[in-house]
């Protein structure tokens, strides 16, 4: 399945083989202590640098699918929901039994993080949406984590009034924070609408 391209969204370049660009981070030297504490306690894995290069070698996989700059920069190891003044209360929430949609989710870093900080048998709790697929496999292969993870992953564009509408009457919180950004004005008042 290939990657939707946004309307009015500048076509993407620096697939492999291809001149990189701005965005692309070659090298990852500002590894936080946090992220790698993450990685180190809810993935296993045990030295700095060990760390580092499997980040590195899922990143390139996905690199190669679409550059995107979330992937070039490294940002997806930032858990930017970790950021919001009310995330306390979401884990809370999700603690009590409320369930957390994260559209445009990626790898599924933020259902990552908001698992382990809410325990992880509350990742049954979250669903995570993506576009594309591959997104949903490597965020398996980065965090290792394919037969624990209690959350629910899907794929499909949820553009489509019909995709998810099933599920909606279950879904107590939206998290928009990788996705809403890729959207002009008014298809943002659209999704928000009809999320």
């Amino acid at each position: 399945m290939a990657a939707v391209e946004l309307p009015g969204a500048a076509p993407i370049r620096g697939r492999q083989g291809h001149d990189e660009p701005s965005w692309y981070q070659p090298d990852l030297s500002n590894l936080s202590a946090s992220t790698l504490q993450f990685f180190q306690e809810y993935v296993g894995l045990k030295s700095e640098k060990e760390v580092i290069q499997h980040i590195k070698a899922v990143r390139q996989k996905a690199w190669e699918i679409v550059p995107y700059p979330c992937i070039g920069l490294f940002a997806f190891l930032d858990f930017i929901i970790q950021l919001s003044p009310i995330y306390p209360s979401v884990v809370s929430r999700v603690r009590a039994g409320q369930t957390l949609l994260d559209l445009g989710c990626c790898f599924g870093q933020n259902i990552r993080k908001l698992a382990f900080d809410a325990g992880l048998p509350c990742s049954k709790n979250l669903m995570g949406v993506d576009i594309d697929v591959r997104f949903i496999d490597l965020g398996y292969d980065l965090f290792r984590d394919r037969d624990r993870l209690g959350a629910e992953f899907c794929f499909g564009d949820i553009l489509d009034e019909a995709f998810l509408a099933e599920k909606r009457e279950e879904i107590d919180m939206i998290y928009l924070g990788n996705f809403l950004h890729l959207f002009g004005v008014e298809q943002q008042k659209s999704i928000t609408m009809t999320s």
